[in-house]
């Protein structure tokens, strides 16, 4: 995306944000504390922004935005997904697109398709923030098993229980809907 086209993102996104989850989209004070804060509706110019947290599989979990209103701690990788939502707002300008790896293009995609993710940044000789370019994998919350993946180890020649052991090792397939009976009535 273009610096401008972010920029018209989240002057959406975290207002939005804030308003239905306070405590999960928080400003910078001069203390250096983080404090739930209402967003101004034009957040200004997008200086730069930094990853604060990842979660174990390296999803980001706490994402830092700065610009020339005032610095916010976005909280949780859902969140973080809508606040970057690769969608152009800005009127008569062209699509964001999202380049799968598959090879296919999406359109103004009304989610950052993962929080696993990095930031690649275009700037002029000044510093200026001009480009970013949002790198990531999968698609989805990264719990569980990725449908991406299962269709690689398909792939690959697995069947499906190497796929369930892949993705919940030591984990075990039982019936639970199968009546256990003991005594005199367990042969009907």
């Amino acid at each position: 995306m273009t610096r401008k086209q972010l920029e018209a993102v989240l002057n959406k996104s975290l207002p939005d944000l804030y308003r239905q989850q306070p405590l999960f989209v928080l400003t910078k004070c001069s203390d250096g504390d983080y404090r739930s804060m209402t967003i101004p509706e034009d957040v200004g110019t997008l200086l730069n922004i930094k990853v604060l947290q990842r979660g174990k599989g390296g999803n980001i979990m706490e994402l830092e935005i700065n610009t020339t209103q005032g610095t916010f701690k976005v909280i949780k990788e859902y969140n973080i997904r809508l606040a970057l939502q690769p969608v152009n707002t800005l009127r008569g300008k062209s699509p964001v697109e999202v380049q799968c790896h598959d090879g296919t293009v999406q359109k103004n995609f009304s989610l950052l398709p993962s929080a696993f993710a990095c930031f690649d940044f275009e700037r002029d000789q000044e510093g200026n923030l001009l480009d970013i370019v949002i790198r990531g994998g999968g698609y989805g919350h990264g719990v569980g098993m990725s449908q991406y993946g299962t269709y690689g180890l398909t792939l690959m020649g697995k069947d499906w229980q190497e796929i369930i052991e892949h993705y919940y090792p030591g984990s075990q397939l039982k019936n639970i809907y199968k009546k256990e009976t003991k005594g005199k009535d367990a042969g009907k």
